[in-house]
């Protein structure tokens, strides 16, 4: 009897060790949908979860980030960030903005300190005051502490 729970518990450190692995396996980022500028930058409070996953192609020999998007495993689209500044693989900004009158147009693609955060915000130069156009996006690295969430 002694035997079998040795075994057991071999098998379950092995399942443990394979899931973890592969649930942390570098580049995977999980999709989230939020509310408002704040829950973006923290990639928490009004956010929600998305079916599909992220993971970057970054090249800082010509300042170009690739995102590429997953569904159900497989990949389903990309696009190409370019006028980046990057730091390294996982800290870069493809952010940029303009001017019109009293309104600053801000458009976000950064990578750092393991969040991704996209966006564009209207923004009143007179009282700094900010709205969306469309929606907030950020991404978490996939790991086995956020797996389940």
């Amino acid at each position: 009897m002694r035997y079998c729970g040795h075994k057991m518990l071999n098998l379950i450190l092995m399942m443990l060790a394979l899931f973890s692995s592969s649930a942390m396996a570098d580049g995977a980022y999980q999709q989230y949908t939020c509310s408002n500028y704040n829950d973006m930058h923290s990639c928490s409070g009004s956010c929600i979860k998305q079916e599909y996953t992220l993971d970057f192609k970054v090249n800082p020999s010509n300042s170009t980030v690739i995102k590429i998007f997953f569904e159900n495993g497989k990949q389903s689209n990309s696009v190409v960030l370019d006028k980046c500044k990057v730091v390294d693989n996982d800290n870069w900004d493809c952010s940029s903005s303009f001017t019109s009158g009293q309104s600053m147009i801000e458009s976000e693609h950064r990578l750092a300190n393991g969040i991704f955060t996209a966006g564009q915000s209207v923004v009143n130069t007179v009282d700094f005051s900010r709205r969306a156009l469309g929606d907030y996006y950020c991404a978490k690295k996939k790991g086995f502490l956020n797996f389940f969430d």
